[in-house]
């Protein structure tokens, strides 16, 4: 097992502005995937979270239009904007 196990691609459109960055935690993915998209997305980027090993998804991080963002967690039914 690696000792980054998470994996965050960035997707814009057929795109891949950054090369996949990975993560220890998810406490340590999920702000700096922020920071990411604040200062450098354009609306309609996602952010997706997976296991590295497995590729099982485990989060997709969306910038809408107007600077809303949403993350909907692999538990979640609903989903978490901000």
């Amino acid at each position: 097992m690696s000792t980054r196990p998470l994996l965050a691609t960035w997707h814009r459109g057929e795109f891949t502005p950054r090369k996949p960055r990975r993560y220890a935690r998810i406490s340590t993915a999920l702000p700096r995937i922020l920071q990411l998209l604040i200062l450098e997305g354009q609306p309609k980027d996602i952010v997706q979270i997976s296991l590295a090993d497995h590729g099982t998804w485990i989060a997709d991080i969306k910038l809408h239009i107007g600077g809303k963002i949403t993350i909907k967690l692999d538990h979640d039914k609903d989903v978490i904007q901000h």
